[in-house]
């Protein structure tokens, strides 16, 4: 696909997007890799944005250049975001006692601590990044499985069968030390977060390394 045809897609993608303003969105597409920028007024209108362009079949990469500028009525005191954070993850079923840090500085938040599983430390990441006042989002909560789990590929490739798309059976999966190594080719960004998001699901993984390319 040519990348102009590829920016008039990923542009109607955000155009359709409820949470996202296009008209301050301006997008670049090089190679299939595309760019986004601007400004919008909260984070979760920067993911969304994000997740927009991401739906788009044909987009190899995303860089998100967006800024977040809060309007004047949104801003949030720090210590309000942090209190609000640790209810949020307190009130979690799977996360009220990870016993994660917060630190909040100018809107700035930084997660740190330790969990069992990769998937958990995901869903904290997508809780505080919808809270009100937040311009920025860093996860540095560390995976360390409690014991090792055998057969990781094994359990891997059974949930990418039951994704019931072609991915199960062109994908090299790879385990080192509960590092899971994924290799092999998807139809869209979609696809490679669904396996990337499946693999991280697998007990006994601390991290996904993805070598997964997106064509055909």
């Amino acid at each position: 696909m040519k990348d102009s045809e590829l920016k008039k897609l990923v542009l109607a993608e955000l155009d359709y997007e409820p949470q996202v303003d296009a008209v301050a969105i301006g997008v670049t597409v090089k190679d299939g890799i595309v760019s986004v920028y601007g400004h919008v007024t909260s984070f979760l209108q920067k993911m969304a944005a994000e997740d927009a362009v991401r739906r788009v079949r044909g987009v190899r990469a995303i860089a998100n250049e967006i800024d977040v500028n809060l309007p004047g009525d949104a801003i949030v005191n720090d210590d309000e975001i942090a209190w609000r954070a640790a209810r949020i993850l307190d009130w979690d079923p799977l996360l009220a006692n990870a016993g994660f840090r917060i630190r909040v500085q100018r809107g700035q938040v930084d997660l740190e601590g330790e969990t069992e599983a990769l998937y958990l430390k995901r869903r904290a990441e997508l809780l505080l990044a919808r809270l009100p006042g937040v311009t920025r989002l860093s996860n540095h909560v560390r995976v360390v499985p409690p014991v090792a789990r055998a057969d990781i590929a094994g359990r891997i490739g059974a949930a990418l069968g039951r994704l019931a798309r072609r991915e199960a059976q062109e994908i090299g999966i790879e385990v080192r030390d509960g590092e899971v190594i994924l290799r092999g080719q998807v139809g869209s960004l979609l696809e490679k977060a669904q396996v990337e998001e499946a693999a991280a699901h697998a007990p006994g993984v601390r991290h996904v390394t993805s070598h997964l390319v997106v064509g055909g």
